[in-house]
């Protein structure tokens, strides 16, 4: 039976797994190919991060990028709710408000995450019958923990530190489930421009607080007299952003919250 054809009321109380699974067979096709990206793009993140570890000395750049690859399926998991530009194909669909809210929080913050976690850890325990660096999180965290020239520490352990920044990407996947959903027109477009001004602003108030913590530092060192030392300034600021990082996960959170309350309130609106 086609789900897009079975009538429901939305202002009915009752909540129904079995609507909710109906939710699951109408995006089962764009789900599908989802996860094969998802799948496709986790692996060579971490292939790439412990390609970067492997070498004589880790190469932070390469890292990055490559975590960055490996948390793309995290932002555009919110695109499988843009499979149709027209709303008035979605409108129909067996479900209330609260079981089509309740589908979209689950499948962006605990079903993919969930495979990409079991797509990451699976490969790094299987690389680990073959190299003592495929747990590439902590052989970076222990390499940046040894670099002496940057002149700090971080206390938390590999696993621990990706875990806890993992908070704040909350944030670019919730502007992105937020903005498919209130889109009126081209929600795939919309959400990835959403999702690269998203980034592009979180990467100026990065460079903001890099440059005022660079700035202090610099200034103290005038009146003391001092030489400015640009690999001390570097792990002042890297020091002073880790101390931060608590902060910036509380805000990124609680900025997520609020986008999913509003999330709730435009599927209310449009009854989608």
């Amino acid at each position: 039976m086609n789900p897009c054809k079975m009538k429901t009321d939305n202002n009915i109380n009752s909540f129904s797994r079995a609507r909710m699974a109906l939710l699951w067979r109408f995006y089962w096709p764009t789900i599908k190919v989802q996860l094969l990206i998802s799948v496709t793009l986790v692996a060579v993140g971490y292939l790439l991060a412990l390609l970067s570890v492997s070498m004589g000395e880790p190469a932070a750049g390469l890292f990055a990028a490559s975590t960055f690859i490996a948390a793309l399926p995290y932002y555009g998991g919110p695109l499988l709710f843009a499979r149709y530009s027209d709303k008035t194909l979605t409108v129909p669909l067996p479900a209330t408000v609260n079981e089509k809210f309740t589908f979209a929080v689950l499948y962006t913050y605990v079903f993919i995450p969930l495979v990409m976690a079991a797509v990451w850890y699976a490969l790094a325990g299987l690389m680990s019958t073959v190299t003592d660096k495929a747990f590439v999180n902590s052989v970076m965290i222990n390499y940046i923990n040894s670099s002496s020239d940057l002149g700090f520490n971080i206390t938390l352990n590999g696993t621990g530190v990706f875990r806890y920044v993992n908070l704040a990407e909350m944030l670019p996947a919730t502007v992105v489930l937020c903005t498919v959903f209130a889109a009126r027109r081209s929600p795939v477009v919309s959400g990835i421009v959403a999702f690269v001004i998203c980034q592009v602003s979180l990467s100026m108030l990065g460079g903001l607080f890099g440059g005022i913590y660079a700035l202090t530092q610099g200034f103290d060192d005038a009146l003391a007299g001092a030489e400015p030392d640009p690999d001390r300034i570097a792990g002042t600021i890297v020091k002073q952003m880790l101390g931060a990082l608590y902060w910036i996960n509380i805000a990124a959170v609680g900025v997520s919250v609020l986008g999913v309350l509003y999330l709730r309130r435009i599927m209310r609106r449009v009854q989608i």
